[in-house]
């Protein structure tokens, strides 16, 4: 659950003495989460001028998620905030694309190459990361290899049979039927 966590101390720490007890840090959390959220949001929706940048700001936010999927579908706890919404090269990212494209204006013109420059860097930096390299994250994209670059041509890039969707039998969200367990829900598939 979304700072569960955080709420459960800052409950907790109330309970066991409501003078000194405050919400503060719960609070500062929520206000984070909000504004990274909310700065992806607008990445994605400003990106969106272009098929290929849209595909860039998303494959950024996807990429950023690899451990909160892998841990999700091994069962493993994972973090109060998913994915590395509120590491700083993460939200760096999203914030230069919001920038970017900010003085567009409502002429929404392509800015695909600028996008491109900012996610490929980010892209560069997590190629090298171990889990990235143990996710091999091309067998659930149909035009990205395992050290997420895009191909063109998706033949060259296809692992057949290694992900197909289902229906998890709690939530109903299509996911990877390789997987133990659902990483929406966290149920048993």
């Amino acid at each position: 659950m979304f700072c569960a966590r955080e709420a459960a101390r800052a409950t907790a720490g109330h309970l066991k003495d409501p003078a000194r007890g405050d919400f503060a840090r719960y609070d500062r959390l929520l206000h984070s989460v909000y504004r990274a959220l909310s700065t992806e949001n607008e990445a994605l929706y400003r990106s969106w001028a272009s098929p290929t940048g849209f595909e860039q700001v998303l494959m950024a936010k996807l990429a950023g998620a690899v451990p909160e999927v892998k841990d999700r579908a091994e069962g493993s706890v994972h973090g109060d905030v998913p994915y590395r919404l509120l590491a700083p090269r993460h939200a760096k990212v999203f914030t230069d694309v919001v920038a970017l494209t900010r003085d567009a204006g409502s002429h929404r013109e392509d800015r695909s190459p600028e996008i491109e420059a900012v996610t490929g860097r980010y892209l560069e930096n997590l190629r090298t990361a171990p889990e990235t390299i143990e996710a091999r994250v091309g067998r659930f994209f149909t035009h990205y290899d395992d050290n997420l670059v895009r191909h063109e041509n998706a033949a060259e890039v296809a692992q057949p049979g290694l992900f197909t969707a289902v229906a998890c039998p709690d939530c109903r969200q299509y996911v990877n039927a390789t997987l133990v367990r659902c990483p929406a829900c966290g149920s048993g598939l």
